[in-house]
């Protein structure tokens, strides 16, 4: 089976390695411009008067987890100010 920009499985196994940091290496680059366009989506759409935010945007948001595992932290510049004021009037 022939499928279309895909070239066919490595013959030798030099080759299948070379593949497969290729492919690892390209996953890494979308994951980081994904993650940037996200960003980006939140950060323009929480600067527009009226706009909210989704809950696909809040988490889509670059969160981290806590060490200890009990939850995740933003820095502030990255949340947008929306869920900053959303966050501050709960507590």
């Amino acid at each position: 089976m022939t499928v279309e920009g895909v070239t066919p499985p490595p013959r030798r196994l030099e080759e299948a390695r070379e593949v497969l940091g290729w492919i690892n290496a390209r996953i890494g680059d979308l994951e980081r411009e994904l993650q940037a366009l996200k960003t980006l989506r939140v950060l323009i759409a929480s600067s527009i008067p009226g706009e909210t935010q989704s809950m696909q945007d809040i988490e889509s948001l670059p969160w981290r987890p806590f060490k200890d595992g009990g939850g995740e932290w933003i820095f502030e510049d990255e949340a947008g100010q929306e869920l900053i004021e959303l966050l501050s009037k709960q507590g």
